[in-house]
């Protein structure tokens, strides 16, 4: 899969977008650049508040949960966030197992992520 074609990027409003996650496994041969492109988002286009969605994701490498923290990290920076959604059971455990749930905010749905950002 072409790397421009790993995210699916919706822009909200002025400083909000959605990035979809086209790829089933975020795993050694992505992470780089899917981590990559949600900091030239932020960065490029001054986009401070992200949501994730995660529903086509079945499987990722805990170098992928990294580059998640490296954006919250950068986002929280500029006063934004990162926010996840959609995440299948196992993606979802993952995260608690982790910890990055108490850290990373997690919806349900994209709607529910993006109350109080339309």
């Amino acid at each position: 899969m072409a790397n421009e074609k790993l995210l699916g990027i919706k822009r909200v409003t002025d400083t909000c977008a959605v990035a979809t996650v086209n790829a089933p496994r975020i795993d050694d041969s992505n992470y780089e650049a899917i981590g990559k492109q949600l900091l030239v988002l932020s960065k490029k286009y001054d986009i401070t508040h992200i949501v994730v969605n995660l529903k086509a994701v079945k499987m990722l490498v805990s170098m992928a949960l990294s580059k998640l923290l490296a954006v919250e990290k950068h986002l929280n920076s500029v006063n934004g966030e990162l926010r996840l959604c959609c995440l299948n059971e196992i993606t979802r455990e993952v995260f608690k197992i982790t910890g990055i749930d108490k850290r990373i905010p997690i919806f349900e749905t994209e709607e529910a992520a993006l109350n109080g950002w339309k």
